[in-house]
């Protein structure tokens, strides 16, 4: 029966590709068998090395598949085994990166990031093992495809690394990639990644270093190059003030929409409106962008700060000179929509002026204020079918009581439409009919198939009128007569 470092050994010996494969992703059973003796793990990271120098690329690409499990693994037993990742497992990843096998090199830039993401790397590492190495991949001499890729995985790595990295390490080769004159593609790397490096070095950075190689970009001759610093030009002039957005990214904008390549005319056209969103004043918009100088707390106590002024409603009182002079509180119909139906105050004991409704709740629709279609909708209100009296409940006498969740508010479906008018349809069928209201009211009509009386209702003449247009066909006959 063969130990866990024998059956490795055997197989990781093998001339068959496919048994070296298996080994490779075996190498996780074995060190969790073995993860109780450290000198058996020390042992199984030895051959995970000689594993690295197959010749093999499907052998040397599934081991870089496996290094971030093992990673993760090693960090979990740190004490049994201290720094096997930095020692063992790290150098072969930097290797990789440079490896001639375009799978091998792939499937390194991915492990890198995983476990840059996963914080496995420490500091140190990425200051002295990480970071030189990409910085040699993107010298003038180095492979095109090689340098493309490191500038590539530059980019993606500096939100992660954080500022001070970036800047001492990173920044300087980047910008001098903005400016390689002989490869287009890595210039147009540059300027895909442009917005995430702004965002990561800060203000300063971004205006004195960056901005002069983003001018060069955007004029670049290559419309490819164009097209990606218009799909970032948003988190460009986020990192940027107001000051140097108004004077100098708006011509440059402007140059992108009149851009000879409809291309980047569309690009720049779908970032017209993001761009536009960050000239808006964030105390009116509620727009705000995250600084570096400000502390996590400070940043807590200004959002709950904002948050309890957003929700604050704000009170303006209704002035009787700006209402209609014919308004008054007995014949004025205020309707409340849905959610303000329970904030009104008592108007028929209440002067008009003293009445405050909330300007964030919801909408206020009323009827028009003439006289003559106040009169006929007092009139249909004491009909017992009238459509108001079930939709229309009583008025609440406070607003505390009534309060609505902010919640509630913001699902309203009122909250978002335009208010729609108040149609009252006996109206509307009357005045199909040709009887129109005189502004004297609905009794007073001056004409109609009937003879007007005060004290005749409108369910009354509609019974009339109802009865006589039986009667019609009748006229002619003697016996009706």
């Amino acid at each position: 029966m063969l130990t866990p470092l024998g059956r490795l050994d055997k197989y990781a010996a093998s001339e068959n590709i496919f048994n070296r494969q298996m080994v490779a992703r075996s190498l996780l059973d074995t060190l969790r068998e073995v993860c109780d003796d450290e000198r058996d793990c020390i042992a199984v990271l030895e051959r995970i090395s000689r594993l690295a120098d197959d010749s093999e690329p499907t052998v040397r690409a599934e081991l870089m598949e496996q290094v971030p499990h093992i990673a993760l693994f090693c960090q979990e037993n740190r004490p049994s085994i201290p720094y096997a990742f930095s020692k063992f497992l790290l150098p072969i990843v930097v290797r990789y990166l440079a490896d001639q096998n375009n799978q091998v090199r792939k499937t390194s830039q991915a492990a890198l990031l995983a476990l840059l993401e996963q914080e496995l790397i420490e500091r140190f590492d990425v200051e002295t093992k990480v970071c030189p190495v990409l910085i040699e991949l993107t010298a003038p001499d180095s492979n095109d495809d090689v340098k493309t890729e490191a500038v590539a995985i530059m980019c993606k790595m500096a939100p992660m690394v954080g500022k001070d990295i970036t800047e001492r390490l990173i920044l300087p080769r980047f910008c001098e990639m903005c400016c390689d004159c002989r490869m287009f593609h890595v210039r147009k790397v540059c300027a895909a990644n442009f917005g995430d490096i702004c965002s990561v070095v800060g203000q300063q950075a971004t205006e004195e270093m960056l901005l002069p190689r983003f001018f060069q970009l955007c004029s670049d001759n290559v419309w490819g190059v164009r097209k990606a610093c218009a799909e970032c030009f948003m988190a460009v002039s986020c990192a940027t003030c107001q000051e140097i957005r108004r004077t100098k990214l708006s011509a440059l904008f402007i140059n992108l929409i009149s851009d000879p390549s409809r291309w980047v005319r569309q690009a720049a056209f779908q970032s017209l409106g993001p761009f536009i969103s960050t000239f808006a004043n964030p105390s009116s918009s509620g727009q705000y962008f995250k600084e570096e100088s400000k502390s996590s707390e400070e940043m807590s106590v200004e959002n709950k700060n904002r948050t309890r002024d957003q929700e604050a409603p704000e009170d303006v009182q209704v002035r009787p000179e700006d209402t209609p002079s014919d308004l008054s509180v007995s014949n004025s119909s205020v309707i409340l929509e849905n959610t303000m139906e329970d904030h009104a105050a008592e108007a028929s004991g209440k002067p008009l002026g003293e009445i405050s409704v909330p300007l964030d709740s919801s909408l206020l629709c009323t009827l028009s204020s003439e006289s003559h279609q106040e009169a006929a909708s007092n009139e249909n209100d004491k009909k017992p079918g009238n459509y108001k009296s079930m939709l229309r409940p009583e008025v609440g006498t406070t607003s505390q009581d009534s309060a609505l969740l902010d919640q509630e508010l913001y699902n309203s479906f009122h909250f978002w439409r335009t208010p729609l008018p108040e149609i009252d349809l006996d109206i509307e069928l009357e005045q199909n009919s040709g009887g129109k209201p005189s502004p004297e009211g609905p009794e007073e009509e001056s004409e109609g198939p009937v003879p007007s009386s005060p004290n005749i209702t409108m369910a009354t003449r509609k019974e009339l009128e109802e009865m006589i247009e039986n009667l019609e066909p009748h006229i002619d006959d003697p016996d009706v007569k």
